[in-house]
């Protein structure tokens, strides 16, 4: 007997999603499954399903034949006696779902109506809406799996006692929008009971602060391929070629400097919120790093207040010069206040590249900074 494929769950829909929904959730995953891209073993197989997927829901008459033929078998997995705890998991995932659903295609208003009222009433729709287009800009949500964890009875949230709350984690499958890497990330989320339905806890109070990082990163991308300029990498681009670039100086013993950045600011009296004001100062340092080296370094944001930089074919004295010079060149505007501090390494450890960063970012840390490697304007 023939295995029965659900193509909905292939291909990320819903099953009620149109023409429109079908082709732009196909393009997204053969982004993401094509072996000439995926170079992981299940990406053929993953992209032969796929494409069968495709083209029985993409056509009309097979679709119908086949929408009859789905009706019959969920009705059969369903039919069975399922416990009241895992029923009431199993609608709450669901709903889950179709939110991921709703990231994949992009119908953010969809998307919102799956939120709590709660975070209705803290994040308008026209602030979600541009939330997510600017994350689109850098990010698309390609695939994603979600796994419950754990149930919690009587909780609050935003001043709310609801009867249960359940947290799902979910594994996304992140296309990098310019770059074209795949990357896999965790995220958990929450579920709350609410009148008889599952809503979403988004847990943001005021979206405004994450709004503006987005922009800037968008601004910043888009800046640097207008200027040819050394582009701002995000953590995982830069992660990324800090592992090769290390395992060529292992291989071939070629020198390398790592520096690490870190920008501490000091507002006086806040006229905005510490995150934008954070951003403000982020956004100068980042304009004045890249314009001071030279294109064949590497530098990306690491933390949220610090910038990581590779300088290629660079031994450890000649990195603590370019330290030197990247701090004097810091000079502060009149409108903003910040402390700089750093710490440079040869990367001469055995250690991962992610444990390299780490070491640095906590030398860089300005109560834990080596006098000779240390600067505070």
């Amino acid at each position: 007997m023939q295995k029965f494929t659900d193509y909905y769950k292939v291909m990320q829909i819903h099953y009620e999603a149109d023409s429109k929904m079908i082709e732009s959730a196909y393009k997204c995953l053969c982004k993401v499954y094509h072996p000439d891209i995926n170079t992981s073993p299940d990406a053929p197989e993953r992209m032969k399903e796929l494409n069968e997927a495709y083209s029985v829901l993409s056509d009309p008459d097979k679709r119908a034949e086949y929408h009859a033929e789905w009706k019959k078998m969920t009705s059969r997995s369903t039919s069975s006696i399922m416990k009241e705890e895992d029923y009431r998991i199993e609608l709450a995932k669901v709903v889950l779902d179709e939110f991921f659903r709703d990231m994949v295609t992009e119908s953010w208003e969809q998307a919102y109506a799956k939120l709590t009222a709660i975070d209705q009433g803290n994040v308008p729709l026209s602030d979600f809406v541009e939330w997510k287009v600017a994350v689109a800009k850098l990010h698309k949500l390609a695939d994603y799996k979600i796994k419950f964890e754990k149930s919690f009875k009587n909780c609050d949230y935003g001043g709310l006692v609801f009867n249960e709350i359940l947290l799902f984690t979910v594994e996304m499958t992140v296309l990098e929008i310019g770059t074209g890497q795949i990357s896999h990330e965790k995220t958990k989320k929450y579920m709350a009971y609410v009148n008889d339905t599952w809503k979403m806890c988004l847990g943001y109070a005021d979206l405004k602060p994450v709004i503006a990082k987005f922009r800037y990163f968008s601004l910043l991308k888009a800046k640097n391929i207008q200027n040819d300029r050394l582009p701002m990498l995000n953590y995982y681009e830069l992660l990324d070629q800090a592992k090769r670039e290390l395992a060529r100086f292992r291989r071939y013993g070629n020198p390398m400097t790592l520096i690490l950045l870190t920008v501490k600011p000091k507002p006086g009296e806040m006229v905005v919120s510490e995150e934008t004001y954070l951003e403000k100062c982020m956004t100068y340092v980042s304009k004045m790093i890249c314009t001071a080296l030279r294109k064949t370094d590497i530098v990306g944001r690491y933390h949220e207040s610090s910038f990581a930089i590779i300088l290629t074919e660079t031994p450890l004295e000649n990195g603590k010069q370019v330290m030197g010079k990247i701090i004097q060149k810091a000079r502060r505007p009149k409108n903003l206040n910040f402390g700089l501090t750093a710490a440079c390494t040869d990367c001469k450890s055995d250690a991962a590249m992610e444990d390299i960063l780490k070491a640095a970012l906590r030398k860089a840390a300005p109560e834990k900074v080596k006098n000779e490697l240390s600067y505070f304007l």
